[in-house]
């Protein structure tokens, strides 16, 4: 009876997304960025294969456009190209409403005791949020086809991990056993009969709503579960096996970004390193502003540690 929730790429009912844009924001029209003559037939495809699925829609050509942002096309593992917008002087007029994220520690403090977990994967989850017709006109993007602009909340806008955040909890509020973080959601009860009542509920809200998931990404019915770089179980929580390989063999770093990406890989497993705030005080001390950047045999023993 939950079939329907699988079948391609849902639209929530009833809601759109208002984007609150700066009214005293300077529209900024920028040029279109050359698309590679080699791939331009597999923009186009992918142009033509998001206004299908009513994600975008093309610009009527006697409506004003006084944002425009320019386009990237990367390579995708099955030869395609996947279109990215490039946002970032439209952002600057995009205010973000700041939701709270839900943490690691507040994953593992819902999770106690469960014994039986699901992990379900919105398809597109962004694209099945429907923006507001009258925001639409700032996600606008230039191509060599023509101009575009998104009727979907888009990856590339600021605000996108927060309102999509936020909308998801609420649909799914007053849900036994039921967590999202981002476009995840965890369905878990401690016997199977407990989790299997909250994963019909949730599915039954989830196509009540118009929402739908992506089969082959959903993890159904686990004695564990992968997530925020822990592994869940009856047993308590665990680092995740792959994070730790990973943390071992990590390059050393030769900038400040790239110090900031090792403590933040380090720090999905800080709770199982003994004293990791002192161990990781020199690295941190390493990103600061006024530090130069300057690595040591010290910063060297504390980073595999």
């Amino acid at each position: 009876r939950n079939a329907k929730v699988f079948d391609g790429l849902g639209k929530l009912k009833g809601q759109t997304v208002h984007l609150n844009i700066d009214p005293n924001a300077n529209p900024k029209a920028q040029p279109q960025r050359r698309i590679p003559y080699h791939i331009r037939n597999k923009v186009k495809d992918a142009i033509i294969t998001l206004e299908k699925d009513d994600i975008i829609e093309r610009v009527p050509e006697d409506e004003p456009t006084p944002w425009v942002s320019p386009i990237v096309a990367v390579s995708k593992k099955d030869g395609g190209v996947r279109i990215c917008v490039d946002m970032r002087q439209a952002n600057e007029a995009i205010k973000r409403v700041r939701h709270p994220i839900p943490t690691v520690d507040d994953v593992r403090f819902e999770l106690n005791g469960a014994k039986y977990f699901s992990k379900l994967d919105l398809s597109q989850a962004y694209h099945q949020l429907e923006l507001d017709p009258k925001r639409r006109h700032i996600t606008t993007f230039s191509t060599h086809i023509g101009l575009y602009r998104y009727k979907r909340l888009n990856y590339g806008t600021n605000a996108a991990a927060e309102i999509f955040q936020y909308t998801l909890q609420t649909q799914l509020q007053g849900l036994v056993g039921v967590k999202n973080i981002a476009d995840d959601i965890i369905v878990y009860g401690s016997t199977r009969k407990e989790h299997d009542e909250n994963l019909d509920k949730c599915l039954q809200r989830l196509t009540t709503r118009g929402l739908t998931l992506n089969a082959s990404k959903c993890k159904l019915l686990n004695p564990t579960l992968e997530f925020f770089g822990q592994i869940f179980s009856a047993d308590g929580t665990r680092p995740d096996p792959q994070r730790v390989v990973d943390l071992q063999n990590v390059a050393t770093p030769t900038t400040v970004q790239e110090v900031r990406s090792l403590l933040g890989m380090a720090n999905y497993s800080s709770q199982y390193i003994p004293n990791f705030a002192t161990i990781t005080a020199p690295l941190r001390l390493l990103t600061k502003n006024d530090t130069p950047f300057v690595w040591t045999t010290a910063h060297k023993t504390r980073s595999t540690t």
